[in-house]
C-alpha cells in the first residue's frame, strides 16, 4: 500500500483506520461488539485487538461473518464518506487498503479494480514483516499467519493478482504493468 501511495501518487483509505474510527465514535457499534464478543475483542486502547482478530476471528468463518454483520453498514458509510472527501481533493486513484475486509459484500461496489498482492513463500513475508517492524521472526510469524483458504478466496475475488516473491523493483514493474490502463 505504501508503494501505491508514494510511488503512484494514489490517495489512501485505510480500512483498519476506518474500523477504529467507527468503534471509537459509534457507541452502539462498540456496545454490540462488546456484547457479542466480550472485552477480549478490544485492546488496551479500546480498539480491535489484533491478537483477537488473528486467533479468534480470522480462523472461524461464523465469527468473521458475525463481525462483518456488525461492522458492514457503518463501514459502508465511512468508506463512501472518505471516498467523497478524497475525490474532492484530487480526481486521481484512491487505494482502499482493506485485506481483512475482503469478504465484505460491499467492496466490489466501491473498489475497482481489486488487487491482491500475495506471496507464495510464507518465510519471505515473515522476514519482511520482522525487518519492517523491527521484531523477532517468531513474533512476525504470528502477525502474518492467515487462515487456510483466506488467501485463495482473496485471489479468486481479485480483479488483479500480483505475486510479490521478488524484490521491490519487481513489484513496481508488475504494478505499473497491471495498472497502466487505470493510471493513464
Amino acid at each position: 500500500m505504501k508503494l501505491l501511495h508514494e510511488d503512484f501518487k494514489t490517495q489512501k483509505i485505510d480500512g483498519e483506520e476506518l474500523i477504529h474510527r467507527i468503534i471509537r465514535d459509534n457507541k452502539a457499534v462498540y456496545a454490540t461488539l462488546q456484547k457479542e464478543f466480550g472485552n477480549d475483542i478490544f485492546d488496551d486502547k479500546k480498539d480491535l485487538s489484533k491478537k483477537f482478530l488473528q486467533e479468534t476471528v480470522l480462523p472461524r468463518e461464523p465469527i468473521r461473518q458475525k463481525l462483518a454483520s456488525i461492522l458492514e453498514v457503518p463501514l459502508i458509510k465511512e468508506v463512501l464518506k472518505e471516498a467523497y472527501h478524497k475525490s474532492k481533493i484530487d480526481k486521481g486513484i484512491i487505494a482502499f487498503d482493506a485485506p481483512l475486509l475482503f469478504d465484505y459484500k460491499f467492496l466490489p461496489w466501491v473498489c475497482f479494480p481489486t488487487i491482491t498482492v500475495f506471496n507464495t513463500e510464507n518465510a519471505l513475508v515473515v522476514k519482511r514483516v520482522a525487518e519492517r517492524d523491527n521484531i523477532p521472526l517468531a513474533e512476525a510469524s504470528k502477525l502474518v499467519s492467515m487462515p487456510s483458504g483466506l488467501v485463495g478466496r482473496m485471489l479468486k475475488k481479485a480483479d488483479i493478482q500480483i505475486n510479490n516473491d521478488g524484490d521491490l523493483n519487481n513489484l513496481k514493474y508488475k504494478l505499473v504493468n497491471e495498472l497502466a490502463s487505470f493510471l493513464l
